[in-house]
């Protein structure tokens, strides 16, 4: 549920605007049955690749492209003369980091139909790219919110001129609502059956959802790494890009907590993110049926990603957000 669809909405643009909360009746919130709310900091910047620590993302092609060019051979440089100065110079815009706040709010209705909101709030005074003008840039051109209801998608700029309108498919949640109704009604009744969540769970849990023919190779392996925790690794042989996707799910020992996960395409990794959990109120869930799902949220979330400036120099995107509220309140009826 936390990888919500709406992220395909990505922060093309992070504008300043205050935060307006979503205007709703009193019917309104009374049908909603989930609520998904969650308040971060976000900080975006490119890094260097280091050939220690992101060896998985440097297969053949990166690593020609890092012996060319300048930037890598001015870091070379730098290391072997021990010249602290010259390996903390940022050498390319995109290694600037951007700083933005963001708010988002989704609600589940009874009726399985849902609305979202996201405002972005950002502060020039503390972003350097933003504040090298002489003169206040104009923002009004900008996308400083956006909401999705009733199959339209609308951004707004921050003074709630529309900037775009677009159709949009909205998902159904009747389904889920029912399973969730359901989970509650037998754990109120006493009559839900517990079951102890581990690999072995996983493993007879992922034989049932993707079986495989005799002789086929299966399409997902699951294992235990070092720490105990268990790994799921899904692939996808069909795809647009003509070469298999990996995705590898880090989970934790009972199954509960996502911890974090990998992608990769042909077996470069091109991926990787992970979960940050800590002892926060406003980052658990309230009312969740699911009793064998954790409650916790995550704290913070950093993810890194294989990308290229317009010169061809490989770099590492890094999303780094934290969370001051991440949760989920579920209001069943």
């Amino acid at each position: 549920m936390k990888n919500r669809f709406y992220y395909v909405l990505s922060l093309l643009i992070i504008c300043s605007c205050s935060r307006t909360p979503v205007e709703e009746s009193k019917d309104e919130l009374g049908r909603v049955a989930i609520e998904m709310q969650s308040d971060f900091s976000f900080l975006t910047y490119d890094r260097l690749l280091d050939e220690q620590t992101d060896a998985d993302f440097i297969d053949n092609n990166v690593s020609a492209a890092m012996q060319t060019k300048s930037v890598y051979q001015y870091r070379r440089g730098a290391s072997t003369k021990s010249s602290v100065e010259e390996i903390d110079t940022l050498r390319t815009s995109e290694e600037i980091p951007f700083f933005a706040t963001v708010s988002e709010q989704t609600n589940i209705y009874q009726d399985g139909s849902s609305d979202y909101v996201r405002d972005m709030v950002l502060d020039p005074e503390i972003n350097p790219l933003l504040c090298v003008h002489e003169s206040p840039l104009d923002l009004s051109n900008c996308i400083s919110r956006i909401e999705i209801k009733n199959g339209k998608s609308i951004s707004y700029n921050p003074d709630g001129k529309i900037l775009s309108e677009q159709d949009i498919e909205m998902p159904d949640y009747t389904e889920y609502l029912l399973m969730l109704k359901q989970a509650q009604k037998e754990s109120e009744e006493g009559t839900r059956a517990g079951c102890r969540r581990d690999i072995n769970w996983l493993r007879e849990r992922m034989s049932i959802t993707c079986p495989t023919k005799a002789g086929d190779t299966p399409s997902y392996r699951i294992w235990e790494d070092s720490e105990g925790n268990v790994i799921l690794e899904q692939t996808v042989s069909e795809t647009r890009f003509a070469q298999p996707i990996t995705l590898r799910t880090k989970l934790s020992a009972d199954i509960s907590k996502s911890l974090g996960y990998e992608q990769r395409i042909n077996g470069q990794l091109m991926v990787r993110s992970r979960n940050i959990f800590t002892d926060n109120p406003q980052t658990k869930s309230i009312g969740n049926p699911l009793t064998d799902i954790s409650d916790e949220n995550p704290s913070q979330t950093i993810t890194e990603s294989l990308s290229y400036t317009q010169d061809g120099t490989p770099k590492i995107k890094v999303e780094d957000r934290k969370f001051s509220v991440n949760r989920t309140v579920f209001h069943l009826k």
